[in-house]
Formats: C-alpha cells, structure tokens, sequence
C-alpha cells in the first residue's frame, strides 16, 4: 500500500505508521475448536488449566498469541505452556490441521459453517474472543473522488452487514 500498489487492504494486525489509516470495519467471532476424532482421543476432556497444557494445538507461526488470547477472555486462563503440535502462517493452514484432526485451534466462526458436523466448538465460560477487522488506506488518496466514494461504500457497506 505504501508504494501505490493497492488503494485499499482489510487487515486484522494494524501497525501503526504515519502513511496509513485505518478504520475498523467488523469484529469477527473467534473460536476454538477440535474434530470429534481429535476430542475422542483426549482422556479428560474438562477445559481447565491442566488439561489444557496436556492437549495438542495449532497456532499461528511461532507465537500462540490468538489461542492464549482466547483462552484468557473466555476461560480466565494466563500463563499455560501450550502443547504447539502445528505452526501455520495463516488462518486456512490452521483450519486445515484442525479438520485433519491435529489438534485445538483459533479460528473465525464463519469457517466452520461447513463442518459443523464433524467439529468440536468450545463454548466460552466468560466472553467471546473478537478480532478487529479494518479497512486500511492511504488518507491522501481519498483526495481522489472515485476512492474517496469506494471508501465511504466499504464503510456503509461494512457497517450493515450481518457475519456470523
């Protein structure tokens, strides 16, 4: 973005700078979640500190920041050593290794629409875990008439949606 390449971005991870602005446009729910498979292989299958760190997850790279993130708003959990059984470099990586039975993972909601059937969705005890979503731009270029009426139709348009 910052070489003129796109006029716009939807990004989760904002890093603040002096070319970009950003204005968030939806939160989406994140979930934790295993395959049946994967559940059945787990002896105590209670969601408490204990079992937690004993149960394998797939994190994003090396940094299981989401899945600590989660556990801490919905289940009040901090300073686990997490069993990381995968490293993916995104959200569909992780959710394939979840469908492939290898263990819990964070993911949106909405990915798991489809199979719903042969998931394990933990419910939170305390709250839902969001990820911010915003719509990323260089200020300057609104200046221009036609971006500045595509922004304002994200914006809207973002603004009324309904996601899952």
């Amino acid at each position: 973005m910052e070489q003129g390449d796109l006029d716009f971005a939807f990004v989760d991870a904002i890093e603040k700078n002096s070319i970009l602005s950003f204005d968030e446009v939806y939160q989406e729910k994140l979930v934790l979640c295993c395959t049946k498979k994967y559940m059945a292989t787990i002896e105590d299958k209670d969601i408490n500190k204990k079992n937690i760190q004993k149960m394998s997850f797939i994190t994003y790279f090396d940094d299981a920041r989401i899945v600590l993130g989660w556990l801490k708003q919905s289940f009040r959990m901090s300073n686990i050593n997490l069993h990381v059984s995968v490293y993916s470099k995104d959200t569909q990586g992780v959710f394939a290794c979840i469908k492939n039975s290898m263990g819990f993972g964070v993911v949106p909601l909405h990915m798991t629409v489809e199979d719903r059937d042969e998931l394990i969705i933990i419910n939170p005890k305390y709250g839902t875990y969001r990820n911010k979503i915003s719509l990323a731009y260089v200020e300057e270029k609104l200046e221009n008439p036609l971006l500045s009426v595509i922004h304002q139709s994200f914006i809207h348009k973002f603004s009324t949606m309904t996601i899952i």
